[in-house]
């Protein structure tokens, strides 16, 4: 704004002369300039205080458009420490760069502003890596990647394009592939020991030393055959020994990783001696057939004769001969009392033992000594002898009580009258002989003294006559057969018991 111009016959509030024409210019005003003229104000009035006011007033509505600016700015300065973690993520909230909060679940944090602070994404979904060069076969490029389709070759060569094997605890090579899966559990550990390379590289390193250092351990423990019919070993696999080792190892380094997975492909034998592995395989899936077939039929066998309690008979059977070969007739009587109870079907307590019919284990391969009572468990064969022998028992001790008893009848009623007795005696004998079906009885006129007969014999009754004889033939042949198979075992059993 230019210097005011006053009018020539002006006089300021204070007799203040007019200025000079010096002063005064004859420039023109620009747009907007303002004059000021003597009785704009009241007497006794500052001619700026006006324009103070306003500019005052536009100064404050500035500062408080400022203010609220600032405070805006402020808020949002504030919302910008809201950090989201997504769905399988976890977050960790730093403050000045150090770790004040690990392991953020999903969902909306605050942290102090950037640059005091922030939230750390980390990515916890699992994480898979395969192991597929460094204990396999060598592949050339651009062949059948199937073992059957690579050639055998009589060595190893390691230089070759990567391949590698592993040595097993009985000094032998087997080739395995294998995949690991992992999540990354520790986000504070993570984020501070392992330094995220481009792809992930220094995790990737670490996780594959640290399975393969597992791998080699655990292998070698373990024969070539366990490793490729990947039998279990002290009560765990391959795999879950790998597992254990690689993962004490990422424990030792605070990685905050941890191995969720990890399983093995089909382990192979080297290629020029895999077809000799497969014929042993081969010959030994077949012995373990015949061993399963021989312990059904087994099982059949001894459950067709004598039902569950067939196993207990026969390891007190054999602890029983055990005891009578070292003279111990204390264990033998005992065993025996134990025999017999169980062919009794009588509550009889007796050791556990397991399906094969030994003693029970535990998991450190030591009996477990532990008893239980059996009752009324012997069915079969066993039991129907059993049951048979006892009826043959009652009968011959019932016929023989009846014996007893008509015998003495008869002998009250000999001493009574002993021609009569005699008689009716010789009569019954006499009864019972003609009614055998081998005796023919022929009836003669009375009086007749001489009887000269040609007879031709019955063909029906010489039939019969033919088959009885048979039978009895074969009886007592058979009869004979017997006491010949008995009579060697009986011999060595006495044998046994001598020595």
């Amino acid at each position: 704004m230019n210097s005011p111009i006053f009018s020539p016959d002006s006089q300021g509030a204070g007799g203040e002369p007019p200025p000079s024409p010096a002063l005064q210019t004859t420039t023109p005003r620009r747009a907007g300039s303002m004059t000021l003229r003597e009785g704009v104000q009241g007497p006794g009035g500052n001619p700026l205080d006006p324009a103070n006011q306003s500019l005052a007033d536009a100064l404050k509505v500035m500062m408080r458009l400022l203010q609220g600016a600032m405070l805006v700015l402020a808020v949002l300065y504030l919302f910008s420490g809201m950090h989201r973690v997504n769905e399988g993520e976890r977050g960790i909230k730093l403050l000045f760069g150090n770790p004040v909060s690990n392991d953020l679940d999903p969902g909306l944090h605050w942290s102090a502003p950037f640059p005091m602070g922030e939230v750390l994404r980390v990515d916890a979904q699992q994480h898979f890596l395969d192991i597929n060069n460094d204990f396999w076969i060598y592949v050339a490029p651009g062949s059948d990647p199937s073992p059957e389709k690579q050639a055998p070759t009589a060595s190893l060569k390691p230089d070759q394009g990567g391949s590698g094997s592993v040595i097993t605890g009985d000094g032998n090579i087997a080739h395995t592939k294998w995949r690991v899966g992992y999540e990354r559990r520790d986000s504070g550990k993570y984020a501070k020991n392992v330094l995220p390379g481009e792809n992930n590289l220094n995790e990737n390193q670490m996780i594959l030393a640290a399975v393969k250092r597992g791998v080699v351990q655990a292998i070698a423990q373990v024969t070539v055959d366990d490793l490729l019919r990947q039998n279990v070993v002290n009560g765990t696999t391959v795999p879950e020994m790998a597992k254990k080792v690689a993962q004490e190892t990422l424990r030792r380094l605070d990685s905050g990783l941890e191995i969720t997975s990890l399983t093995m492909d089909p382990p192979i034998p080297p290629l020029a001696v895999r077809t000799a592995f497969n014929n042993a395989s081969a010959a030994a899936a077949n012995a373990n057939k015949n061993i399963q077939e021989a312990q059904t039929y087994r099982s059949q066998q001894l459950n067709q004769s004598a039902g569950n309690a067939a196993r207990y008979l026969v390891y007190y059977i054999d602890q029983y001969e055990h005891a009578l070969a070292k003279s111990d007739q204390k264990a033998a009587d005992t065993t025996l009392a134990t025999i017999n109870g169980l062919l009794d079907s009588k509550p009889t307590e007796v050791l556990r033992l397991d399906e094969y019919g030994n003693p029970a284990v535990e998991e450190t391969n030591k009996p477990t000594g532990q008893r239980i009572t059996m009752e009324a468990m012997t069915t079969g064969d066993v039991a129907s002898s059993l049951n048979e022998a006892k009826l043959y028992r009652s009968g011959v001790v019932s016929r023989a009580k009846s014996d007893a008893s008509r015998f003495a009848a008869k002998l009250e009623q000999y001493n009574a009258n002993p021609k009569l007795m005699v008689q009716r005696e010789w009569g019954d004998a006499v009864r019972i002989f003609m009614a055998r079906g081998n005796v023919q009885m022929l009836l003669m006129p009375p009086g007749t003294s001489t009887l000269n007969l040609l007879l031709s014999q019955d063909p029906d009754v010489a039939k019969r006559i033919e088959i009885f004889q048979k039978e009895q033939e074969r009886l007592r042949l058979e009869k004979k057969r017997l006491e010949e198979l008995l009579r060697p075992s009986t011999t060595t059993t006495q044998t046994e018991l001598t020595s």
